[in-house]
């Protein structure tokens, strides 16, 4: 429980800062208007938050989208999702997974714990089914579909008008049926955090990052003992609001910090040199919305035969539902108790083992 309690406290120190900040800017700002404005008339609250947001730019009013009303805040926040999906990684030999996906992500406050530091919890599943004609190139249940599922469950705090910090803390948890090229069923966790930071309204930068939990191993004839275990990664993103109500659009690069296991010495190169990615969630109304994820490991190594096994990649695409007409946010900072991270995936859970196909 040391990382999660880490987390918090980083977390109020940053937004004790901020908060500190803005107060200051708040009596300055006061102090100015008591000069500029007569004693009836008082400056815009639109314009003093668009102006603080980005005080080098132009003063204007955003633009929302047609038909869009802002959404009342509420305490719980939930999302169902459903889509197609295609990914593969090292331990599929090259193959691809093709099937469909359905999932559910769940936000909430916290009561007291949550008005005194903006911290919300959240939980959401995944499961997906892949192949269902089945396969040519697994060594057993060739007949057999694979299935897979995901739990995230964790703590975040999003970004508000007096504190430009979000971050989130997740443990995910990878359940796996027909897996790979030996179609075993390991069962994996890892750690996912996320740090960022709202330039203004419609921009916000910041890192996010996966750490190994729980890996998995077992004898399989003819290959000895088989272990499978997620990989590290870091990566910095931008995320961009495209207007009052608009879609948001996530571009993520970073590196995989991992020593490839099938290595001899196992580690002695990483298992891929940069990882690239980008989601996007578009709403088409106050309840609908449609979304996107595509992410892409370039291997370590030259191309060949054992560059092509190394590569791993995700491209989901799908409809979701929001159901208490949430599906719209104001500004980069999203709907105050909606979960901050989507529920993890093959693009957000890679995995490595210690044989190569």
């Amino acid at each position: 429980m040391k990382f999660p309690i880490l987390f918090c406290v980083i977390l109020e120190v940053l937004s004790g800062v901020e908060t500190s900040s803005a107060q200051v800017h708040q009596e300055l700002d006061a102090h100015s208007a008591s000069h500029s404005y007569g004693a009836n008339e008082q400056p815009s609250r639109e314009v003093n938050d668009i102006a603080d947001a980005n005080p080098t730019s132009e003063v204007r009013a955003a633009e929302p989208s047609p038909g869009f009303s802002l959404p009342a805040e509420s305490a719980r926040d939930l999302t169902y999702s459903f889509g197609y999906d295609s990914w593969r990684g090292v331990q599929d030999g090259g193959w691809a997974n093709n099937g469909l996906h359905t999932s559910l992500n769940f936000g909430s406050r916290l009561g007291t714990f949550s008005e005194r530091t903006g911290i919300g919890a959240q939980i959401g599943a995944t499961f997906g089914s892949y192949d269902w004609s089945g396969t040519d190139y697994r060594f057993k249940n060739q007949d057999k579909a694979e299935t897979q599922g995901f739990l995230t469950t964790g703590f975040f705090r999003r970004a508000t008008s007096e504190s430009r910090w979000s971050g989130a803390f997740v443990n995910d948890w990878m359940f796996n049926d027909t897996f790979g090229v030996l179609a075993e069923n390991p069962t994996l966790s890892q750690w996912r955090w996320q740090i960022g930071y709202a330039l203004n309204e419609w921009n916000e930068f910041g890192i996010w990052g996966t750490g190994s939990g729980q890996s998995d191993s077992r004898m399989v004839a003819p290959f000895g003992n088989v272990v499978w275990q997620s990989h590290n990664q870091y990566s910095l993103y931008m995320h961009h609001k495209w207007g009052v109500g608009g879609a948001d659009t996530t571009i993520s690069v970073g590196v995989p910090e991992h020593g490839r296991l099938a290595e001899v010495p196992v580690g002695s190169r990483n298992i891929g040199s940069f990882v690239v990615g980008m989601a996007t969630n578009a709403p088409l109304s106050d309840y609908v919305g449609l979304y996107s994820l595509v992410t892409y490991m370039h291997p370590s190594i030259g191309a060949g035969a054992f560059a092509s096994n190394d590569e791993a990649w995700q491209i989901m695409t799908g409809v979701s539902f929001s159901f208490g007409g949430r599906a719209r946010s104001e500004t980069v900072r999203g709907n105050r108790w909606a979960p901050l991270t989507p529920v993890a995936n093959n693009g957000y859970f890679l995995v490595d083992t210690n044989k190569w196909y």
